[in-house]
């Protein structure tokens, strides 16, 4: 089975199969003012949202208390009490919001931020927690929905926030997926540093490692390390790269076979670093490479409730206003996503708005894998359909020590792979 890649359409025809581009992401940059390129940011942000509060059926939004969820949230609210293309009728009283939280203190639980973004907006709140008695629950018919193995446990708790909001009626749901790929979250600092470094421009690099410091409290030495380990002869880096995938390869518990073919694919991906050279073409690697998945995974869990996700942040408009005008405000006095914290500054408290510490969507996997040492090694023990792909022996051996270490990922993606293995198995297909 392929997937088409990003932005394509196929043809087929008899004998004949012709994936087709029809739409890519502009080269050209320009650089107009910096308020110019906030307010012209600014209105095609919320004429997206405008757009997506469009419908005949009730309308959601997930919550999770960052900057993304929380600007469709503010910016929702806004055009519901300013503006008469937006139903009152058709959306409630108040909007609603929908968010996954925890009864366990940590990273995941973002309650407090979630909290006070319905207080300033009066939006209204619907909670759902997600646990591990609930992860395992659902996990059969999660992984059947799927289609494919996922990375991690976050997509059941999107799956709990999914299931909520349609036993509450909603049938559409804003949600802030993409932003980080089109306004350059995930950090990028070493690779914006590095086209700054190539480009001679070495007062702007001293100004903006200050300006990282000031606001992320981040390593500048390691930073700066790192943007001139990519400035590297390509064949000097895919080579430091090969041996990180051997690396992985080797520890990763697939079968070898499988862990060979996956290593060849991935060591023939030759223009890795050739996109790791500027912010821009970095991102538009995410944007065709990684988010795909992110998308899938959202329009597996919304589809399986029946609800329609819609994603301001990837209007069409917007992103190619930011990638062709707007490229050099993603990053801004050592904010990631400047250009989106201007746009809301108003509309939200400012402790959302400028938050450093916000992390993805995370659940407390490490506590659910180690309260569920049984369960898993049960579906460790299944030779037949998992054999043939997972280093069955190699994984028994190392289950302990990797609960113990909180290295849960990898345990995790065994779990995955081992049931989705099994619902596909003609006995249990549907």
């Amino acid at each position: 089975i392929t997937s088409l890649p990003a932005a394509h359409y196929a043809l087929v025809t008899e004998g004949n199969y012709a994936p087709q581009r029809y739409w890519a992401l502009p080269d050209r940059q320009m650089e107009p003012p910096i308020r110019q390129a906030q307010q012209q940011y600014a209105h095609l942000f919320a004429d997206s949202v405008r757009l997506r509060l469009r419908a005949d059926v009730a309308v959601g939004t997930c919550l999770s208390g960052g900057i993304d969820s929380s600007s469709i949230v503010a910016t929702s609210a806004k055009l519901m009490r300013t503006e008469h293309a937006v139903s009152l009728e058709r959306l409630g009283e108040r909007q609603q919001t929908f968010s996954a939280v925890y009864d366990t203190e940590g990273p995941w639980n973002e309650r407090r931020y979630i909290d006070l973004v319905l207080s300033h907006t009066g939006a209204g709140g619907n909670y759902v927690w997600p646990s591990g008695e609930r992860l395992w629950a659902d996990l059969e018919q999660l992984v059947w929905h799927q289609d494919e193995p996922f990375q991690s446990t976050s997509i059941f708790a999107q799956w709990c926030v999914m299931r909520q909001a349609r036993e509450l009626g909603a049938t559409v749901l804003l949600d802030g997926q993409g932003a980080d790929e089109v306004l350059g979250g995930y950090r990028p600092f070493a690779i914006w540093l590095g086209e700054l470094l190539r480009a001679g421009r070495l007062r702007k690099v001293l100004r903006a490692s200050l300006d990282i410091r000031s606001v992320m409290e981040l390593n500048i030495a390691w930073l700066l390390a790192r943007a001139v380990t990519l400035q590297l002869p390509g064949s000097l880096l895919s080579q430091a790269r090969r041996k990180r995938l051997d690396h992985a390869a080797a520890a990763s518990g697939l079968h070898p076979d499988l862990a060979h073919d996956w290593l060849r694919a991935e060591q023939n991906e030759s223009d890795f670093y050739a996109d790791q050279r500027n912010l821009n073409s970095h991102l538009a690697h995410l944007i065709e490479e990684s988010l795909p998945d992110l998308l899938r995974y959202e329009d597996r869990n919304s589809m399986a409730f029946s609800i329609e996700a819609r994603l301001p942040f990837l209007d069409y408009r917007l992103v190619e206003y930011v990638f062709s005008q707007a490229a050099h405000y993603r990053i801004h006095n050592g904010w990631t996503k400047w250009l989106q914290r201007e746009a809301v500054k108003d509309l939200l408290p400012g402790e959302v708005v400028w938050r450093r510490d916000k992390v993805g969507f995370e659940t407390p996997e490490t506590r659910w894998l180690r309260a569920s040492r049984p369960q898993i090694l049960d579906i460790l023990s299944d030779d037949t359909a998992t054999g043939p792909y997972i280093d069955l022996a190699y994984a028994r051996k190392q289950l302990s020590h990797l609960l113990e270490q909180g290295d849960t990922g990898k345990v995790w993606r065994w779990i995955n792979i081992a049931l989705w293995l099994r619902s596909n198995t003609p006995a249990n297909s549907r």
